[in-house]
């Protein structure tokens, strides 16, 4: 299973990979918008990976990852559940999580990319939490909510003029991006719109460890039953703007009360010691800002 490869799948058809892809359109709109964003931009040098677009067995419009994998009955049927750069987009994390964990095989992996926040324009925005997930699930949104989009609004940030960056690139020229008034614009008809369309955000913000620790939370609560196999992130000498893990399938465990504080502890100290990390470096300026 690939959720989302777009024009760049990890494991294509095309090379006799057996893989059932997913992603939020048949493949002909994919195609139609791909080409439509080469026509905007204007760049020739990107107008032939439109043929990397596979036909998609599944289109997620929206709703349930898990009630969706249970109507094709595909639980317990993929070896591997790949997502690239997908997970801080959906609008249930916790729900993406159990859905890959749903159908996979005994002895399955999840294997993701995950914007670590140090390295994008999220590099302001606090990482997310088990209640920012259990919230999110709560309430069932079917867009993301207008709060949460003004915040990505208000903090995009780019890093000489980049969105997003080399783990080996040190900070340079960091400025916001968007006009705030203009955000807080559109918050307020977004509040008041009584049928809002959906727009894309990073919904999840997360730093290698912030990750690390909502999967323990998910674990110990029992929500959700995948653990972290593996872990590569900047510190482990990863280029891109992301971190990647290798997740596993596990059974279900009760945890004491004075591990799961111990465990908290040690990956919340972890957190800050990252989140530190973002503003350490000897070559760091910002752009300044107004009063």
């Amino acid at each position: 299973m690939e959720i989302g490869p777009y024009y760049n799948p990890l494991t294509p058809k095309a090379e006799d990979w057996r893989t059932t892809v997913i992603d939020y359109a048949p493949a002909n709109v994919l195609r139609d918008n791909f080409q439509a964003m080469v026509s905007r931009s204007g760049r020739d040098d990107i107008a032939t990976m439109v043929s990397n677009i596979e036909d998609v067995d599944i289109v997620w419009a929206g709703g349930s990852l898990e009630e969706l994998f249970a109507k094709h009955q595909i639980n317990g049927q993929m070896d591997y559940f790949l997502s690239s750069h997908n997970i801080e987009h959906t609008l249930d994390v916790i729900d993406y999580l159990r859905g890959a964990s749903a159908c996979l095989k005994e002895g399955g992996w999840v294997a993701m990319a995950v914007p670590d926040l140090r390295y994008t324009f999220d590099f302001f925005r606090n990482p997310t939490t088990l209640s920012d997930a259990l919230l999110a699930r709560q309430l069932g949104n079917r867009i993301h909510p207008a709060a949460m989009r003004l915040d990505v609004e208000l903090n995009s940030l780019t890093n000489d003029g980049e969105g997003a960056w080399l783990t080996s690139r040190p900070l340079g020229n960091l400025s916001f991006d968007r006009d705030p008034n203009t955000a807080y614009h559109d918050y307020t008809l977004a509040i008041n719109d009584s049928n809002p369309d959906y727009k894309d955000c990073h919904r999840w913000v997360f730093t290698p460890a912030s990750f690390e620790l909502l999967l323990f939370d998910l674990r110990w609560t029992g929500i959700c039953n995948l653990k972290i196999e593996t872990m590569m992130a900047a510190e482990q000498g990863v280029l891109g703007s992301e971190f990647l893990v290798r997740l596993t399938k596990v059974r279900a465990q009760a945890f004491h009360g004075s591990e799961i504080k111990a465990r908290r502890l040690e990956l919340q100290m972890k957190i800050q010691t990252q989140l530190a990390s973002r503003q350490v470096h000897p070559l760091f300026r910002s752009a300044g800002s107004a009063a």
